[in-house]
Protein backbone atom coordinates (compact mmCIF):
# COMPACT_ATOMS: atom_id res chain seq x y z
CA UNK A 1 0.00 0.00 0.00
CA UNK A 2 1.37 3.41 -0.87
CA UNK A 3 -0.75 6.38 0.99
CA UNK A 4 -1.83 9.48 0.12
CA UNK A 5 -0.37 12.65 0.43
CA UNK A 6 -3.46 14.19 2.84
CA UNK A 7 -3.52 11.21 5.12
CA UNK A 8 -3.39 12.52 8.73
CA UNK A 9 -4.35 9.66 10.76
CA UNK A 10 -5.04 6.15 10.89
CA UNK A 11 -7.44 5.09 13.50
CA UNK A 12 -7.82 2.16 15.76
CA UNK A 13 -7.73 -1.03 14.07
CA UNK A 14 -7.67 -0.29 10.78
CA UNK A 15 -6.20 -3.08 9.22
CA UNK A 16 -6.08 -5.07 12.12
CA UNK A 17 -5.05 -9.05 10.57
CA UNK A 18 -4.29 -7.99 7.01
CA UNK A 19 -1.95 -10.75 7.32
CA UNK A 20 -1.04 -10.66 2.99
CA UNK A 21 0.20 -7.02 3.41
CA UNK A 22 3.89 -6.92 2.93
CA UNK A 23 4.72 -3.54 2.36
CA UNK A 24 3.57 -0.17 3.75
CA UNK A 25 4.72 2.99 2.40
CA UNK A 26 3.81 6.48 3.76
CA UNK A 27 6.70 8.80 2.19
CA UNK A 28 4.03 10.39 0.19
CA UNK A 29 2.14 11.67 3.18
CA UNK A 30 2.78 15.32 4.15
CA UNK A 31 0.75 15.38 6.98
CA UNK A 32 -0.01 12.48 8.53
CA UNK A 33 0.68 12.43 12.50
CA UNK A 34 -0.69 9.29 14.35
CA UNK A 35 -0.96 5.57 13.86
CA UNK A 36 -4.43 4.32 15.87
CA UNK A 37 -3.82 1.66 18.39
CA UNK A 38 -3.86 -1.89 17.17
CA UNK A 39 -3.92 -0.57 13.17
CA UNK A 40 -1.25 -3.07 11.77
CA UNK A 41 -1.85 -6.34 14.69
CA UNK A 42 -1.26 -9.26 13.09
CA UNK A 43 -0.08 -8.17 9.55
CA UNK A 44 2.53 -10.76 9.52
CA UNK A 45 3.86 -11.06 6.07
CA UNK A 46 4.76 -7.09 6.66
CA UNK A 47 8.31 -6.92 5.36
CA UNK A 48 8.80 -3.24 4.90
CA UNK A 49 7.42 -0.10 6.45
CA UNK A 50 8.48 3.47 5.54
CA UNK A 51 7.36 5.93 7.94
CA UNK A 52 6.28 9.56 7.35
CA UNK A 53 8.45 12.18 7.89
CA UNK A 54 5.74 14.14 9.92
CA UNK A 55 4.75 10.95 12.18
CA UNK A 56 4.61 12.31 15.78
CA UNK A 57 2.83 9.25 18.06
CA UNK A 58 2.60 5.79 17.42
CA UNK A 59 -0.03 4.19 19.91
CA UNK A 60 -0.12 0.81 21.64
CA UNK A 61 0.16 -2.62 19.50
CA UNK A 62 -0.24 -0.71 15.84
CA UNK A 63 2.44 -2.80 14.75
CA UNK A 64 2.18 -5.92 17.62
CA UNK A 65 3.08 -9.34 15.95
CA UNK A 66 4.38 -8.14 12.51
CA UNK A 67 6.41 -10.90 12.73
CA UNK A 68 8.35 -10.93 9.39
CA UNK A 69 9.14 -7.13 9.71
CA UNK A 70 13.11 -7.22 9.82
CA UNK A 71 14.25 -3.16 9.44
CA UNK A 72 12.57 -0.04 10.83
CA UNK A 73 13.77 3.71 10.47
CA UNK A 74 12.10 6.15 13.34
CA UNK A 75 11.54 9.47 11.86
CA UNK A 76 13.05 12.56 14.19
CA UNK A 77 9.84 13.86 14.54
CA UNK A 78 8.40 11.02 16.67
CA UNK A 79 8.04 11.73 19.82
CA UNK A 80 5.94 9.19 21.27
CA UNK A 81 5.97 5.30 21.05
CA UNK A 82 3.58 3.48 23.45
CA UNK A 83 3.16 0.49 24.98
CA UNK A 84 4.06 -2.91 23.28
CA UNK A 85 4.08 -0.94 19.48
CA UNK A 86 6.24 -3.54 18.43
CA UNK A 87 5.62 -6.35 21.02
CA UNK A 88 6.34 -9.72 19.29
CA UNK A 89 8.23 -8.38 15.95
CA UNK A 90 10.16 -11.72 16.75
CA UNK A 91 12.42 -10.88 13.62
CA UNK A 92 12.85 -6.91 14.10
CA UNK A 93 17.03 -7.11 13.86
CA UNK A 94 17.67 -2.80 13.46
CA UNK A 95 15.56 0.23 14.54
CA UNK A 96 17.54 3.16 13.27
CA UNK A 97 15.99 6.52 15.42
CA UNK A 98 16.92 9.66 13.34
CA UNK A 99 16.55 11.59 16.42
CA UNK A 100 16.47 10.00 19.66
CA UNK A 101 16.35 12.92 21.91
CA UNK A 102 13.44 14.04 23.28
CA UNK A 103 11.21 10.80 22.06
CA UNK A 104 9.62 8.99 24.58
CA UNK A 105 9.87 5.07 24.08
CA UNK A 106 7.82 3.16 27.03
CA UNK A 107 9.30 0.53 28.64
CA UNK A 108 7.62 -2.53 26.51
CA UNK A 109 7.62 -0.90 23.30
CA UNK A 110 9.66 -3.23 21.78
CA UNK A 111 8.64 -6.59 24.53
CA UNK A 112 9.32 -9.96 22.82
CA UNK A 113 11.85 -8.65 19.95
CA UNK A 114 15.16 -11.22 20.95
CA UNK A 115 16.97 -9.84 17.92
CA UNK A 116 16.77 -6.24 18.80
CA UNK A 117 16.76 -6.65 22.34
CA UNK A 118 20.86 -7.67 21.63
CA UNK A 119 20.86 -4.57 19.82
CA UNK A 120 18.83 -2.25 21.42
CA UNK A 121 20.17 1.24 21.16
CA UNK A 122 20.57 2.96 24.74
CA UNK A 123 19.32 6.73 24.06
CA UNK A 124 21.69 8.00 25.95
CA UNK A 125 24.98 6.81 24.39
CA UNK A 126 26.60 7.97 20.74
CA UNK A 127 27.49 4.77 18.37
CA UNK A 128 29.61 4.26 15.63
CA UNK A 129 32.54 3.54 13.94
CA UNK A 130 35.89 4.99 15.92
CA UNK A 131 37.07 6.63 12.66
CA UNK A 132 33.56 8.91 12.92
CA UNK A 133 33.49 9.66 16.72
CA UNK A 134 37.31 9.56 17.82
CA UNK A 135 37.69 12.74 17.97
CA UNK A 136 35.81 13.56 21.12
CA UNK A 137 36.87 10.47 23.31
CA UNK A 138 38.60 10.16 26.44
CA UNK A 139 41.34 7.79 26.84
CA UNK A 140 43.77 9.29 29.44
CA UNK A 141 46.57 9.21 27.09
CA UNK A 142 45.53 11.12 24.63
CA UNK A 143 42.56 11.54 21.85
CA UNK A 144 44.70 9.67 18.82
CA UNK A 145 44.55 6.15 20.01
CA UNK A 146 42.80 4.04 22.71
CA UNK A 147 42.09 0.55 23.65
CA UNK A 148 39.02 -0.73 24.79
CA UNK A 149 38.69 -1.06 28.72
CA UNK A 150 36.74 -4.06 28.38
CA UNK A 151 37.80 -6.29 26.30
CA UNK A 152 41.41 -4.90 25.86
CA UNK A 153 41.37 -4.63 21.93
CA UNK A 154 43.11 -1.67 20.23
CA UNK A 155 40.37 0.10 18.54
CA UNK A 156 40.62 0.32 14.74
CA UNK A 157 39.04 2.82 12.26
CA UNK A 158 36.43 0.33 11.79
CA UNK A 159 35.49 -0.62 15.18
CA UNK A 160 31.89 -0.32 15.79
CA UNK A 161 32.15 1.62 19.49
CA UNK A 162 29.93 3.00 22.21
CA UNK A 163 30.54 6.25 23.45
CA UNK A 164 29.18 7.17 27.07
CA UNK A 165 27.74 10.39 28.23
CA UNK A 166 31.41 10.38 30.59
CA UNK A 167 33.04 10.77 27.36
CA UNK A 168 34.97 7.04 27.49
CA UNK A 169 34.17 5.00 24.80
CA UNK A 170 34.14 0.81 24.17
CA UNK A 171 34.01 -1.98 21.35
CA UNK A 172 30.19 -1.85 21.48
CA UNK A 173 29.98 -5.73 21.67
CA UNK A 174 31.77 -6.03 24.84
CA UNK A 175 29.86 -3.11 25.99
CA UNK A 176 26.62 -4.47 25.65
CA UNK A 177 27.41 -7.46 27.65
CA UNK A 178 29.13 -5.63 30.76
CA UNK A 179 25.78 -3.49 30.61
CA UNK A 180 23.76 -6.37 30.90
CA UNK A 181 25.54 -6.78 34.51
CA UNK A 182 27.09 -3.43 35.56
CA UNK A 183 25.16 -0.44 35.04
CA UNK A 184 28.14 1.55 35.45
CA UNK A 185 31.40 3.28 33.21
CA UNK A 186 34.02 0.69 33.71
CA UNK A 187 36.59 3.11 33.64
CA UNK A 188 34.92 6.09 35.80
CA UNK A 189 32.34 4.11 37.64
CA UNK A 190 29.44 6.99 36.93
CA UNK A 191 26.16 5.15 36.87
CA UNK A 192 24.18 4.80 33.62
CA UNK A 193 20.59 4.19 33.66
Amino acid sequence: IIFPQNLKKISAGAFLNCTSLTRLDFSHCAQFEEFGNNVFTDAFSLQELILPQTLQKISHHAFRNCISLTRLRIPASVNEIEEEVFSGCTNLEEVVFENIDGIEIHARAFQNCPKFARRHKHPDFRYGKYSELKGSLQFGQGSEGGTCGISLEEFQDDSDIVVLPCGHAYIEEAFNQWFSMQKICPTCKVGLE
